[in-house]
């Protein structure tokens, strides 16, 4: 009898425990549903020539060049994110000054060569949309007196991804003092469609 009741408690506490374990997992795919469906409200954006379309997050201020295949947040407040509020698109006209570009997605017939006054790093990255691409991420370690481009302590993100002759990219760039958003960037760089 002893011998019963003891089994009885060890498969109630397996039975317990393989429940809690059941509902935790249908926690973690209700959160990844949750964060899927909210990407998929983002604003889509596609380049002025049509050479691609990626997703932008709610909050953010992004301008299209009127003569490229550019997009680009010109401030570090321009890639906040806020849940809730829609993206801005606007279009930067010909010749439209430029500030602080902290966020580009763009097209280029040339690939990425890091300058010398870097400390730099390459890893693998994707698929997205089926191309795997390579993220570079730089920091800048020291700098030439001709340049005024860069500023000691910035890091950069370069993610490239080669297509039929001409590279797609995506560079995000972090200011000494200013917040660190590579994840969410991640996450708009996953959206990248080619469409040339």
């Amino acid at each position: 009898m002893e011998r019963r009741i003891k089994w009885i408690i060890v498969g109630a506490i397996v039975l317990i425990v393989v429940a809690l374990i059941c509902k935790r997992g249908e926690k973690m795919n209700e959160t990844a549903t949750e964060k899927n469906d909210e990407i998929a409200k983002w604003k889509k954006a596609v380049s002025s020539q049509r050479a691609f379309m990626i997703s932008i997050p709610d909050g953010w201020k992004v301008v299209s060049m009127a003569n490229g295949d550019l997009l680009m947040a010109l401030s570090p407040e321009a890639t906040e994110y806020r849940p809730g509020t829609p993206a801005s698109i606007s279009e930067m006209p010909i010749g439209g000054g430029v500030g602080i570009v902290t966020f580009s997605a763009g097209v280029s017939t040339s690939s990425h060569q890091s300058p010398k006054f870097t400390k730099n790093e390459k890893a693998d990255f994707g698929p997205v949309d089926n191309i795997m691409g390579t993220l570079y991420s730089e920091e800048y370690v020291s700098m030439p007196l001709a340049t005024f481009d860069y500023v000691i302590g910035e890091k950069d993100y370069l993610f490239i991804f080669p297509k039929g002759g001409i590279f797609y990219y995506v560079k995000y760039c972090i200011a000494p003092g200013e917040p660190n958003r590579l994840d969410l960037v991640e996450k708009v760089v996953k959206t990248m469609k080619f469409l040339k």
